[in-house]
């Protein structure tokens, strides 16, 4: 994840751009927005910039449930392969 404390090798960043977040997570700006407006994640102003904290987003990310496919279930690559 691209962070804001590249100059602090081994300090484990509190706070990462939007931009960055979108890419550590596989989610979009929007879907970043959303999840602040709703409590999920926790967002900062810096100056003019909106920042992330990044343990409120990895809190988030981690309470999400497991995917576990069904007993049974075909995968899209054994329906192709059939």
């Amino acid at each position: 994840m691209k962070t804001d404390n590249q100059n602090s090798p081994g300090l484990e960043p509190m706070y990462c751009s939007v931009s960055a977040a979108e890419d550590a997570s596989g989610h979009g700006r929007t879907t970043m927005y959303r999840w602040a407006t709703e409590g999920r994640i926790r967002m900062v102003k810096s100056g003019g910039r909106t920042l992330i904290e990044v343990a409120s987003l990895r809190r988030y990310l981690d309470s999400l449930p497991e995917f576990r496919p069904a007993m049974g279930a075909s995968t899209k690559a054994g329906r192709l392969a059939a």
